[in-house]
Parts: structure tokens; C-alpha cells; sequence
């Protein structure tokens, strides 16, 4: 990425991944056609968020998300303070994209090992599975299941183990090119709070 956005916190670029490394994952089955940006950020309780550039920057140092895509797929990346998932207010930030679009999503939970993973296709939620949340950390949500999703836990990595399992059943190519990722932060301090009953 272009050395200004070392002032904000977004995922950093993998050289040896290919990838940018984040906290939490949404991969979205549709074009940049079938939904645009400021669609989608609408749909992500993102709607004050605006594109970052040179000449459109905050005055202060903030958090922001990337946005590219992939063959057939939308990918959004989270920083690691996790200001999309908190946006979300929890999972049921992603039902209406779900309602649409078929949506993989995975994430690192804060502080602990493991990986929260799930699935909408066809408009329905095939698959939730949350070890820990980060701020609830004694909440375990474990509904429906993949195929061949004990894969995912085979090696040390599950939140790896989730990404290679996107790649390896769902098609979705999780490599990026920095050229085309779009970085979107808010210009004012933003409400990450939300409440118990909001997250599942």
C-alpha cells in the first residue's frame, strides 16, 4: 500500500502470502458490478465510512478496512481492532448480505487460539461456529455443519485452516493485489459498543 497509510491501522500486505493479513474475513459470491462499494459499506453498518487517499485523509490516525476482490468474490479485511466486526454489532450485521449473496466469513478471536467461521448460501445460515468472542469470551455458538470441515481443524493454524478450507471447497482465491484494494476509514470517532443480546 502507499506509505500515507501507515497512519491508520488497516491489514497489512503478506509478501510471502500474497495476501493482506487480518482479523476477520467477509468473502462475498458477487461482482464489484453486482455491489458496489458504497453498497456494500452501507450493508456493513459502514455507511460513514469514506474512500482513503492522498487527498482525502482524516486529520488523525484511524482505523480502516480494505475492500478488493477476487474471481467471482468480494473480499473485505478487517484491521486488527476489529472495527468491521464491532460495526457489524455481531453476526447479525452479515443477514442481509446472507439473505443475498452467498457470504464465507472467518475470524481470529482476540487473545485466544482458534477460529470463528460460518457460512450463508442461498440465503440461508448453513453454518455459525464461534470458540470465543472477544468480548464475551465464555459464549460458544456451534450450528450446523460443512463438508469436510474437519479439515479446518487438522493442523495447529484454525484460523488458517478456515481460509485454506475457502479455498479449497468453497473456489474462493484469497490472494490480493495491493493495486487494487480500496481503503475506507471513518473521519470521526465511531461507537464500537454494542450489547449482549446484539452479537448472535
Amino acid at each position: 500500500m502507499n506509505e500515507f497509510l501507515d497512519q491508520i491501522e488497516i491489514a497489512r500486505y503478506n509478501e510471502s502470502k500474497k495476501r493482506y493479513d487480518g482479523s476477520f474475513y467477509i468473502f462475498i459470491r458477487a461482482t464489484a458490478k453486482e455491489l458496489d462499494d458504497k453498497t456494500l459499506l452501507k450493508a456493513l453498518n459502514l455507511g460513514e465510512f469514506s474512500f482513503w487517499s492522498q487527498e482525502n485523509k482524516p486529520e488523525k490516525d484511524n482505523c480502516g478496512i480494505l475492500i478488493t476482490e477476487t474471481e467471482g468474490w468480494i473480499h473485505i479485511i478487517d484491521n486488527w481492532s476489529y472495527s468491521l466486526w464491532s460495526k457489524l454489532r455481531g453476526l447479525k450485521g452479515l443477514e442481509k448480505l446472507g439473505a443475498k449473496f452467498d457470504v464465507f466469513y472467518c475470524m481470529a478471536p482476540d487473545l485466544t487460539e482458534g477460529v470463528n467461521f460460518g457460512y450463508f448460501k442461498d440465503g440461508q445460515l448453513l453454518r455459525n461456529y464461534m470458540v470465543e468472542h472477544w468480548v464475551y469470551p465464555n459464549m460458544r455458538v456451534n450450528v450446523g455443519n460443512l463438508p469436510n470441515e474437519a479439515q479446518i481443524f487438522e493442523k495447529g493454524d484454525h484460523f488458517e485452516g478456515a481460509l485454506r478450507y475457502a479455498e479449497e471447497n468453497l473456489g474462493i482465491k484469497i490472494y490480493h493485489d495491493p493495486k487494487k484494494a480500496r481503503t475506507y476509514t471513518a473521519f470521526e470517532d465511531l461507537d464500537f459498543s454494542f450489547d449482549e443480546d446484539e452479537v448472535f
